[in-house]
């Protein structure tokens, strides 16, 4: 079981089916198997990346929808981070510039699945972390808030 909050799964709910209509054909069950897969090794490698929904949890599912697994070149299983796991509070504060910090493993993470060289940009993750503010604020209590995308943004976006 992944340790989700229920304020990403809301925002999932939220914004998979905008994604999904931004990627004419994607299948919604593979999209979200993929997805399930990512989360996965993130709890395994890098937990920070599931704390927050604007540095983790949302582009790992805009990853999914706009990157059919058949395209990884890598296994998201095999290793990617090497750095130290450190503790993570799921439902710690939340808002749209909170986990920055966690910015680098999702990084490592998008050119492990997309980059053949490891000497590819290092701003693949702006590309999935962008967001336009204009799809609503989910707010859980003070200080816990996610901001979603609007349909518009998430067609330039994927």
């Amino acid at each position: 079981e992944l340790p989700l909050s229920q304020l990403h799964v809301v925002a999932a709910q939220r914004q998979l089916p905008m994604l999904l209509e931004a990627v004419p054909g994607r299948d919604p069950s593979e999209a979200i198997a993929a997805w399930s897969e990512l989360l996965a090794c993130c709890q395994a490698q890098a937990p920070e990346l599931l704390a927050t929904w604007s540095c983790g949890v949302g582009p790992l599912l805009r990853l999914a929808v706009a990157v059919p697994k058949e395209h990884w070149l890598r296994d998201p299983q095999d290793l990617w981070c090497e750095e130290e796991k450190r503790e993570v509070k799921m439902d710690g504060p939340e808002g749209p510039l909170i986990g920055v910090e966690s910015l680098p493993k999702l990084e490592k993470l998008i050119r492990h699945l997309l980059a053949k060289y490891d000497d590819a940009p290092m701003l693949l993750a702006n590309g999935f972390i962008w967001n336009d503010g204009a799809g609503g604020t989910l707010r859980e209590h003070d200080g816990r808030e996610v901001v979603l995308c609007s349909a518009s943004g998430m067609d330039l976006c994927v």
